[in-house]
C-alpha cells in the first residue's frame, strides 16, 4: 500500500494524463480525498472551501493498494467546508466507514471523477479543434499559429486603465532618483527572476517605449492599456501576441475546467491576458487569432507587421467542409468559418448536450449537413462577433439609463429592480441590494447574471473600478455592454431556433465517417502528408 498527501492538480489535470494510466496499471484500488481549498494571491481563499495547509493550491490524499485483484476500482471523495470542519471530518472517518463514490475512468485520459461519456462516439465525430486550427500550409508547419495569452505577473504596474497612467508608470521606473524598493512599495511588482528592475531601465531607456504602449484585452469588454516590452510584461507570449498587434480577430478560449457550466469562449482584437475570461489558473486562456502575420527584420514589438494574408483555419477543415458543400464560394471568406463555429459554440443546445467533454478539452466543431444552416449559423455568428468586439451598431440603442452625478465613484456594486446601484448597501449573501439613489437603469436579471467564462461581467466591469471616478465614456461604454449582453442571450436563442429548424441535435450534424477526426494528440487524418512525406514519423505514430 502507499498513502500520499500532495497538490490535487493530477486528479484531472490535461498534463497528467500519462501518470494517472500508470497509477491505474500498476494498482488495483485507488482512493482519493479531495480536499480542495485552491486559493490566489489575488483573493482571498472562500471560508466555504478553505485549504487545510497555509498554502495556496488544492490538496489531495491518495491511497493505492497492490492486492492482484482481477477488478480494478477507483473511488473518490470530494471533502468540501472550512478548516476545522475538513480536520473533523478526517479524524472521525476511515477508508472502511467513508461513503465513496466509485469511479470509471475514461478509457483516453484516465480522469479520476465521473464523466457522461454516452455522446462520447457521436462527439468524437466532430472536428477536433486543433484539427481545425491549422495551418494554411501543412507542409511548411503542422499547427497554425495559437498559444495562451500573455501574463504581466505584476497587474498593478503593467496594467493602467488610461494611457497617461502606463505612461507615467514607465517614466517612474526610469527616474533617475526611483529605487527598487521604493517603486515595490507602491506597486506589486514580480517577484521571480524573469523580471529585473534593473535591466528593466537599462533596455527600456534605450528604446522608444513609448510607441510600445498599446491597448489590450484585460476581461470581457475592458479593454486597458500597458507597455508591450518584455521588460513590463514579462511573459509576453509574442509569437502569438505579435498576431494582434494590427488587425485580426481571435478566439479565446480555455481547455480545461474547474467546474461550472462551459461558457468559456470570447472573441478578442487585442493583445490578451492570460486570465481575460477566467482568474482560475486551471481555466487559462488561449488565443486562437484567424490571420497570421509577419514581421519584418529585426522587430519584436510594435511597428513592422504587416498582413501576409495567411490564416489558421487547417486545409485539413477546409477539404471538410469542400466535402460537404459543393458550392464554389466555399473557403473563400475565412471570417464565415470562424463565425459559424463561433455561433455553435454559443449554441446552448451544444453546451449542454457535450457539457462533460467541453470540461476537459477544447470544444469539437461538427460540420452542418446543409450550406443553409452553414450559412445562417454564420450570420448569427458574425452578429455576435461584432458584439463582443464592440463593432455593432446595436450598441448605440441604449436599453440602460444612468441615474446620477456627472462623474459618479464606484461603490458598493449590487442589483434590484432591474437597477444595477453603484451605492448600494451592505447585504448578506444571495440577497437583492438594497435600492441606493446612483446607478443604471433599465438592467434585466438575465443580464445582470450573464458569465463569460468565470466572470460575472456586469458586476466585475464596476467591482474592478471600486473608488475610480467614471467618465462621460465610461458611462456610455457600461451602457453598451448592457445592450451587448442583451442581445447576445437573445442571438444565442436564436442559434438553437435554427439548429432545430434543421434537425436539431445531432441531426443537422451528422458527420460522414470520412470526417471523423481522433483527439488532438493523435489528428491523423490531418497529417497523412506530413506522414507520407517523412516516413519514421508515420512510424512512430503507428507504433
Amino acid at each position: 500500500m502507499v498513502g500520499l498527501i500532495t497538490n490535487s492538480g493530477y486528479l484531472d489535470g490535461m498534463i497528467f494524463r500519462g501518470l494517472r494510466k500508470v497509477l491505474v496499471d500498476s494498482f488495483d484500488g485507488l482512493w482519493f480525498v479531495d480536499l480542495g481549498g485552491h486559493g490566489r494571491r489575488s483573493r482571498k481563499a472562500s471560508v466555504a472551501d478553505e485549504n487545510v495547509f497555509d498554502i495556496l493550491v488544492g490538496t489531495a490524499i491518495a491511497l493505492f493498494a497492490k492486492t492482484f485483484s482481477l477488478i480494478k476500482r477507483v473511488n473518490r471523495l470530494n471533502v468540501l467546508g472550512s478548516r476545522e470542519e475538513k480536520y473533523q471530518n478526517l479524524l472521525e472517518t476511515s477508508l472502511s466507514t467513508t461513503k465513496w463514490a466509485e469511479v470509471a475512468p475514461a478509457p483516453d485520459r484516465y480522469l479520476f471523477q465521473n464523466f457522461d461519456f454516452a455522446l462520447s462516439e457521436e462527439y468524437s465525430r466532430f472536428l477536433a479543434f486543433l484539427a481545425f486550427w491549422g495551418s494554411a500550409n501543412e507542409t511548411v508547419d503542422r499547427h497554425g499559429v495559437y498559444g495562451s495569452g500573455f501574463k504581466t505577473q505584476q497587474d498593478e504596474f503593467a496594467i493602467a486603465f488610461k494611457r497617461d497612467e502606463i505612461y507615467g508608470r514607465i517614466e517612474e521606473l526610469l527616474a533617475p532618483d526611483t529605487t527598487e524598493a521604493s517603486l515595490r512599495d507602491q506597486y506589486r511588482l514580480c517577484q521571480t527572476n524573469q523580471w529585473s528592475f534593473r535591466n528593466a531601465r537599462a533596455r527600456l531607456g534605450k528604446t522608444d517605449w513609448s510607441d510600445l504602449i498599446v491597448q489590450v484585452a484585460y476581461r470581457p469588454f475592458d479593454l486597458r492599456w500597458t507597455c508591450y516590452s518584455p521588460d513590463v510584461v514579462t511573459n509576453p507570449r509574442p509569437a502569438v501576441m505579435a498576431q494582434m498587434l494590427k488587425p485580426n480577430r481571435a478566439f479565446v478560449m480555455t481547455r480545461q475546467m474547474s467546474g461550472g457550466e462551459w461558457r468559456h469562449v470570447f472573441a478578442t482584437a487585442h493583445p490578451t491576458d492570460m486570465c481575460a475570461i477566467s482568474l482560475q489558473s486551471k481555466e487559462a486562456c488561449h488565443v486562437f487569432p484567424l490571420f497570421r502575420t509577419k514581421p519584418e527584420e529585426g522587430t519584436l514589438f510594435g511597428g513592422g507587421w504587416a498582413r501576409s494574408g495567411k490564416h489558421n483555419i487547417s486545409q485539413f477543415a477546409l477539404d471538410q467542409f469542400a466535402k460537404r458543400f459543393t458550392r464554389p464560394d466555399m473557403g473563400d471568406k475565412f471570417e464565415d468559418l470562424f463565425d459559424y463555429a463561433y455561433a455553435v459554440f454559443h449554441s446552448p443546445g451544444y453546451r449542454i448536450r457535450y457539457a462533460e467533454f467541453l470540461k476537459i478539452d477544447f470544444p469539437r466543431l461538427p460540420i452542418p449537413v446543409s450550406f443553409d444552416l452553414f450559412r445562417d449559423l454564420a450570420r448569427l455568428g458574425g452578429e455576435l462577433v461584432a458584439l463582443h468586439l464592440m463593432e455593432s451598431s446595436k450598441l448605440n440603442h441604449f436599453i440602460a439609463t444612468y441615474t446620477g452625478p456627472k462623474n459618479p465613484e464606484v461603490g458598493r456594486v449590487g442589483w434590484s429592480d432591474d437597477t444595477v446601484w453603484l451605492d448600494a448597501a451592505a447585504k448578506k449573501k444571495g440577497q437583492l441590494a438594497t435600492p441606493g439613489t446612483i446607478g443604471f437603469r433599465g438592467v434585466p436579471e438575465a443580464v445582470w447574471n450573464f458569465h463569460i467564462g468565470g466572470y460575472q461581467v456586469c458586476e466585475k466591469w464596476l467591482k474592478d473600478r471600486k473608488g475610480r471616478t467614471l467618465s462621460a465614456d465610461d458611462i456610455t461604454h457600461y451602457q453598451e455592454i448592457v445592450v451587448a449582453l442583451n442581445e447576445t442571450i437573445r442571438l444565442m436563442a436564436e442559434i438553437d431556433k435554427v439548429i432545430d429548424a434543421h434537425g436539431g441535435w445531432p441531426d443537422a450534424f451528422k458527420t460522414a465517417s470520412d470526417v471523423k477526426s481522433a483527439t488532438y494528440e493523435l489528428e491523423p487524418s490531418m497529417y497523412l502528408k506530413a506522414a507520407d512525406k517523412r516516413p519514421e514519423f508515420g512510424k512512430r505514430r503507428k507504433d
